[in-house]
């Protein structure tokens, strides 16, 4: 994926969406002996490491890329961390209902000496505002987004029946295997208003075809 570094109307641009004040709970950023943010491949996760980068100026050297990040992160100690993600309130009401920061259940205080604090930079961006900065920086997005609306697993849980259904003609022996899964364990995946719907009965409420 080329980014253009070099360009300053898109270190401009990246830097307009940086918080204008930080929580007061947080330490200085450059108190921090390391940066960790989360990624996925998806927009919102590339987008809050051009933030860091381009927008905090962090310096590259103290940013550490991660996914899979709770059992990881408790290695270190002696250290002060700040944590980025990049959940956004537009993408659901839970979302938006949490805090922009908060201390993270890691921390150790104690003995282990672990610091660690969990920012959201994003949480107020739009998705057609992370879609444009990508977009700036010359990134090109991660190609599950032709079929569904966020790079996540494949047979994501919040998929919608939609995107379920594209997923599944893509993938048909996976699909099958998941929908075995579902009766072996006599528990299902998706539920509409408190009703249990098996996946195979929960894509047909939204057909749509493969290809357009």
């Amino acid at each position: 994926m080329p980014v253009d570094v070099g360009n300053k109307t898109s270190v401009q641009t990246v830097e307009k969406y940086v918080l204008p004040i930080l929580p007061p709970e947080m330490l200085p950023l450059h108190e921090y002996d390391e940066v960790h943010v989360c990624v996925s491949g998806g927009v919102d996760s590339v987008v809050t490491a051009l933030l860091a980068l381009h927008g905090y100026h962090i310096p590259k050297h103290k940013i550490k890329l991660r996914d899979v990040y709770n059992k990881w992160v408790r290695q270190f100690n002696d250290i002060k961390i700040l944590l980025l993600t990049g959940e956004r309130s537009e993408e659901s009401t839970e979302r938006a209902e949490k805090p922009v920061f908060k201390i993270h259940s890691a921390q150790a205080t104690g003995r282990k000496n672990r610091i660690l604090h969990w920012l959201k930079p994003i949480k107020d961006m739009l998705k057609f505002q992370v879609r444009e900065l990508v977009a700036e920086y010359g990134i090109e997005l991660h190609p599950c987004y032709e079929w569904v609306s966020r790079c996540s697993c494949k047979f994501c849980i919040f998929n919608t029946s939609g995107e379920m259904q594209r997923t599944s003609k893509l993938y048909p022996d996976d699909w099958e295997y998941l929908k075995k899964m579902e009766l072996d364990l006599g528990h299902t995946m998706k539920s509409k208003k408190g009703k249990s719907f098996a996946l195979g009965a929960f894509i047909k409420d939204d057909q749509i075809p493969l290809f357009d």
